[in-house]
């Protein structure tokens, strides 16, 4: 996703003269796709290292909830280590450059995402909104971490 590299987004008009950066969005989309399942668990468990061991203690701590099971048979949705993991390898997520708005006045959705998946707004694209994860890769490179720590 090479594109998001090229576009700049200023982080509220008060500092557009001071402060640019990059928006990208990685919202429920796409961590509810990296399952913590039983056999990635024990994989990571495999590097027979604390942090390995920590990993899976951390990553399975949901398990136990009644309404994530339900939500989540399979196990639980990686959230923290998902996005540690972006950042050492940004080809993780795959997504497209959108207008997203927050929603301020709806009593029904206020503080909702509204995403313009389809610009049918004309709006301006000002987000780059994740929805797409290489669940397998994430699981590689928390192995990888964990195999390479103590």
């Amino acid at each position: 996703f090479s594109s998001r590299r090229r576009h700049t987004r200023y982080i509220g008009d008060w500092s557009s003269d001071v402060c640019s950066s990059d928006l990208i969005m990685m919202g429920l989309d796409v961590t509810h796709q990296a399952i913590a399942t039983k056999t990635r668990l024990e994989d990571i468990l495999e590097t027979k290292t604390v942090t390995g061991k920590n990993i899976v203690s951390l990553m399975s701590s949901l398990s136990d909830i009644e309404i994530v099971r339900e939500i989540f048979p399979d196990g639980t949705p990686v959230h923290d280590a998902f996005v540690t993991a972006y950042l050492v390898d940004d080809t993780l997520t795959n997504g497209k450059f959108v207008n997203i708005e927050i929603e301020t006045k709806s009593e029904l959705s206020l503080g909702q995402s509204v995403i313009d998946t389809n610009s049918v707004t004309g709006r301006k694209k000002n987000v780059y909104w994740m929805n797409q994860v290489n669940d397998d890769k994430l699981f590689e490179i928390i192995k990888s971490a964990s195999s390479k720590l103590p």
